[in-house]
């Protein structure tokens, strides 16, 4: 099982119904809902417990607990009216790593009255809330540029060099980009081009992002997935293609 967030997370719609599947589906489509799940989910879970413990070896032992226990259907209670799925799973990552502290503890013989109570104090939660926000955009945007290099792998239409390159020089004008640009592709650009380009470019990986977040919303509202782009500081980037398609509907 992977986790670095780079590997087929892209082939992955993740729906409120492979949840309800994955704990309640008794034939093999059971396993099947569950592995989904954790591929959509495994990037984001790993890199915000290696952020938060500081330790490869216990973030992976704790990953790998992590997708034992899911795996085997001892994850349960996610309801999709009780709130976002990712609420669900920041709390049960609370859990697991309050459990692995009073595991340390104890094997540092510790009185057990000095062990901390799992409740994560406020501060810390905050913090932690922090890292898990940040962890699931950083997923939401990789799954994005991986659906934008898909797309110019299928189609042969540069949005992806052009972005990707945009995003690595911002400080290039079109020129300069025109310029950089015709050496990597081997072919002539021209500043006019490359601002077409761009401007397509960006409003495919707009709404490649707002995809990624509409999955991992239970039946969504226009106004949810805006609060939600919000939460995680992504709606300027993709305001105006979001009122664009959501004023069609």
């Amino acid at each position: 099982m992977t986790h670095t967030g780079d590997t087929r997370l892209n082939q992955i719609t993740t729906l409120w119904t492979e949840l309800r599947v994955a704990h309640n589906d008794a034939d093999a489509r059971q396993q099947h809902a569950r592995e989904r799940l954790l591929d959509r989910y495994s990037g984001a879970i790993y890199r915000y417990l290696l952020k938060s413990l500081g330790d490869a070896e216990a973030a992976h032992d704790l990953h790998q607990e992590f997708v034992v226990r899911f795996l085997s259907g001892r994850l349960k209670g996610a309801d999709p009216q009780q709130g976002r799925f990712r609420e669900y799973l920041k709390g049960v990552l609370y859990n697991l790593m309050a459990e692995h502290r009073k595991r340390c503890q104890r094997q540092e013989r510790q009185p057990i009255e000095e062990l901390p109570e799992p409740a994560v104090p406020c501060v810390l939660q905050q913090e932690q809330d922090e890292l898990f926000r940040k962890s699931w955009t950083r997923e939401l945007l990789s799954r994005a540029w991986s659906d934008l290099q898909r797309r110019e792998q299928e189609t042969g239409q540069w949005f992806y060099t052009v972005l990707r390159h945009r995003s690595e020089h911002p400080e290039q004008r079109s020129a300069e980009m025109a310029e950089a640009l015709s050496d990597k592709l081997k072919r002539r650009m021209e500043a006019a081009t490359v601002r077409k380009w761009l401007e397509r470019a960006r409003a495919a990986f707009s709404n490649y992002l707002i995809d990624q977040v509409l999955h991992s919303l239970a039946e969504p509202t226009p106004e949810e997935i805006a609060e939600e782009l919000a939460d995680l500081g992504l709606l300027e980037m993709v305001r105006e293609t979001l009122e664009r398609r959501f004023s069609r509907l």
